[in-house]
């Protein structure tokens, strides 16, 4: 970091000390931890100190902002006010699950709508995402799961643990754990070599049908 930007960092930095009281003194304060360790291993930062980390993720993300936004909502309403003047959320985002794992991580948030069932642990969301309804009934996504970018899962599907569904491709049946999906609609490509987050393989549909 050079000196500038520490300066900028520092100037900035006033806005994030009630939001790290407010994320301190709340009841997801575990939880939000445990997202700011998946975004710090995801993004290959060598933040050490929470702090640090916590003012970074926020003044320099604001996807994770709307993470933050959404574990605040079991917390106190003066604090999710509060944070929401400090640090806006990214309106082009919207998360309205019935309960979300330990470690979501979005990548840019664009024109995303994550409105599952549940969403486990140790997910990873890409940008242009619908998960969503068909009529009243809503998709489960199980642990360690890739969505890439351009992808919708509607319905009542459970996508399996360590699977990944293929940029542009349209979930409408179960996934099976540790598979790589894709096309429209989405059917099975091959297995998952180790964790979704490692394999690099999982092809771009969006243009087949």
């Amino acid at each position: 970091m050079t000196t500038s930007h520490k300066l900028l960092f520092a100037l900035k930095s006033f806005r994030t000390i009630p939001a790290y009281i407010i994320w301190k003194t709340s009841k997801s304060k575990d939880i939000i931890y445990q997202d700011m360790c998946f975004w710090k291993e995801v993004r290959h930062m060598s933040i050490e100190n929470e702090f640090v980390l916590y003012n970074t993720l926020l003044l320099e993300t604001e996807a994770f902002r709307n993470v933050v936004h959404m574990r605040l909502k079991q917390g106190g309403r003066i604090g999710r006010i509060l944070f929401r003047y400090v640090f806006p959320p990214l309106r082009t985002l919207a998360i309205g699950c019935g309960s979300v794992g330990p470690g979501l991580y979005i990548q840019h948030g664009f024109s995303t709508i994550i409105a599952a069932k549940s969403v486990g642990e140790r997910c990873w969301i890409n940008q242009q995402v619908t998960i969503g309804f068909e009529q009243d009934r809503q998709p489960v996504i199980g642990n360690h799961v890739r969505i890439c970018t351009g992808a919708i899962v509607i319905g009542d599907v459970t996508v399996g643990d360590n699977a990944i569904v293929a940029a542009g491709a349209v979930v409408t049946h179960d996934i099976p754990a540790g598979e790589i999906w894709g096309g429209v609609p989405a059917r099975f490509i091959k297995k998952v070599k180790g964790s979704s987050f490692d394999d690099q393989s999982a092809p771009d549909t969006s243009g087949q049908a």
